[in-house]
C-alpha cells in the first residue's frame, strides 16, 4: 500500500512539473534584448529593456521651470545615434528644431536649422541615408538626406508620423479622410498614395510599426472608449485585432527583429508588454520607473 501511494504521489507531482513547465501562455521575454528611449518629465532618458536603471541623456533635472521641451525621440538605425526635438522655451523666443545626439548624450547637432518642427515627427530610414518627417510647416510628408540634401515635399501626402518600410521604399503615415483618422501608405519613388485601413466611422488610428519584414504594419486605434492593437497585412489590407482593451489609447514600441513578437504599453503603466503573435500570448516586464510618455520607441 505504502509503495502505490509513493507511485500515486511520484504520477502527480510529476504532471505538475509538466504542467507548470508546458505552459503554453508562457515564452522567455529574455530573448527579446533592446533599449529604449522615452521622455519623462521633460527630460530624454535610455534604458535597457530588462534593466531598472534609466539614464539621463538630455535635460537638467534642477531647472524649474525648464527652458527647453524635449519631444519625439527615436533611434538612429544603428542605435547609436538619437534623433528628436527641442522647443527653447524662452518668453521671447519659441523655436523648435530637430537635433541629432549621441546615445549617451554627447556630441547634440541641429539638423535642419532652416525648417522649424512645432510638435513634429520624423523616423529615420533603416538604410541610414533619408529621413521623413512631418510638421515642418507644409502639412505634407517630407523627406531628405541626413546631411540635409535633396529635401523633397510629397504634394498631397498630408498627413502625420511617417514611417519607413524596412526596404526604404515606402512610407506608412496618419492622414485625415475627411471622416476619420486612417493608415496610409506613400511610394516614395513614384509619389502614389494608398488608404490601407477601414475604420468605423468616427474612429481614429494612432501610432504604427512595419514588421522587419515589411510585409505587416501594426496599428492601434480607437474603438468608443477601447483601444485596440491591429496587424494588416500590407498585400491584401487584411487586418487582424491582437488586442483590445478599455483603455482608449495603446502605445506601440515596435516588433521584435525577428518578427515574432511586438511591444507595446498602456499610458502611465509601468510596465511593457510582449505579445507572441504565433500563440497570442503576453508576457510582461515590469519596471520600478513610469513610462508614462506618448513617445516611447524600442530599438
Amino acid at each position: 500500500m505504502r509503495h502505490f501511494m509513493k507511485t500515486v504521489l511520484l504520477f502527480w507531482f510529476l504532471l505538475f512539473l509538466s504542467m507548470v513547465g508546458c505552459k503554453e501562455d508562457e515564452f522567455d521575454t529574455n530573448q527579446i534584448q533592446g533599449k529604449v528611449v522615452f521622455r519623462l518629465s521633460n527630460h530624454l532618458y535610455t534604458v535597457d529593456l530588462h534593466s531598472q536603471k534609466p539614464a539621463i541623456v538630455a535635460g537638467d533635472k534642477s531647472e524649474f521651470p525648464p527652458s527647453i521641451l524635449y519631444y519625439n525621440p527615436i533611434w538612429s538605425p544603428e542605435g547609436d545615434r538619437i534623433l528628436h526635438g527641442r522647443n527653447l522655451m524662452d518668453s521671447s523666443n519659441s523655436e523648435a528644431y530637430m537635433y541629432i545626439m549621441d546615445a549617451d548624450g554627447d556630441n547634440v547637432q541641429i539638423l535642419r536649422p532652416d525648417i522649424e518642427f512645432h510638435c513634429g515627427f520624423w523616423d529615420w530610414s533603416l538604410q541610414g541615408d533619408w529621413i521623413a518627417i512631418s510638421g515642418g510647416g507644409t502639412n505634407q510628408i517630407e523627406i531628405f538626406r541626413t546631411n540635409g540634401e535633396d529635401h523633397q515635399i510629397f504634394s498631397g501626402a498630408s498627413g502625420t508620423r511617417p514611417v519607413w518600410s524596412p526596404d526604404g521604399k515606402y512610407i506608412a503615415y496618419r492622414g485625415w479622410t475627411g471622416i476619420n483618422n486612417e493608415l496610409f501608405i506613400l511610394n516614395v519613388s513614384s509619389g502614389e498614395i494608398e488608404i490601407l485601413s477601414d475604420s468605423p466611422e468616427g474612429l481614429s488610428v494612432f501610432g504604427h510599426h512595419w514588421s522587419p519584414d515589411g510585409k505587416h504594419l501594426a496599428f492601434t486605434r480607437t474603438v468608443d472608449t477601447d483601444g485596440q492593437l491591429v496587424k494588416l497585412d500590407v498585400s491584401n489590407k487584411q487586418e487582424t485585432v491582437l488586442v483590445q482593451h478599455d483603455y482608449f489609447l495603446l502605445n506601440i514600441l515596435g516588433w521584435s527583429p525577428d518578427g515574432a513578437y511586438i511591444l507595446y504599453k498602456y499610458p502611465a503603466e509601468p510596465i511593457i508588454r510582449i505579445i507572441e503573435l504565433e500563440s497570442g500570448s503576453e508576457q510582461t516586464i515590469p519596471y520600478l520607473f513610469s513610462l508614462s510618455e506618448e513617445d516611447i520607441f524600442y530599438y
